[in-house]
């Protein structure tokens, strides 16, 4: 994956990313051994997020409104939807039932499978570990973590 830093024409390779930090209001990245840093544009918030289960993890992941075309960054992986959500709506991504919808201020329910993001893969497990979250500040987002065993828990 890649992310384009259109502020200064530049691109960083995520498997060259060796460190994420932020700076006052701007996100900074070194990459490789000869540290290159740049400013990531409108990406300017980074949490962390901890996937506490023994292997890749199904999620539900809900975007709030309003907010035009929400894209959030995992790990070394982008979830994104190519739809506008309006104040009072929200849309939800659920990796285990592979259902995209959208619910507008009165609850109704609208299939918008086809506006995931094409250029990953947007049902893509959540691997185990600490993983950053880039998202822009006008995002906001709840994530649900399933934690599925074929046995249960005591054995």
């Amino acid at each position: 994956m890649f992310i384009l830093n259109k502020d200064c024409n530049d691109v960083y390779n995520t498997d060259h990313i060796v460190n994420i930090y932020r700076d006052e209001c701007t996100i900074k990245v070194c990459a490789g051994t000869a540290t290159r840093g740049g400013v990531l544009g409108k990406y300017n918030n980074i949490d962390i997020l901890n996937v506490d289960v023994i292997s890749a993890a199904n999620f539900e992941l809900v975007f709030y409104g309003p907010i035009q075309k929400p894209t959030v960054t995992i790990g070394k992986h982008k979830y994104g939807l190519n739809v506008d959500l309006a104040t009072g709506e929200y849309a939800t991504v659920n990796s285990l039932k592979k259902k995209i919808k959208k619910y507008d201020q009165y609850g109704h329910e609208e299939n918008i499978y086809h506006t995931r993001n094409r250029d990953s893969e947007i049902f893509e497990k959540l691997p185990a570990g600490t993983l950053q979250v880039l998202k822009s500040n006008e995002l906001a987002f709840d994530i649900t973590i399933y934690d599925e065993r074929g046995e249960p828990v005591w054995i």
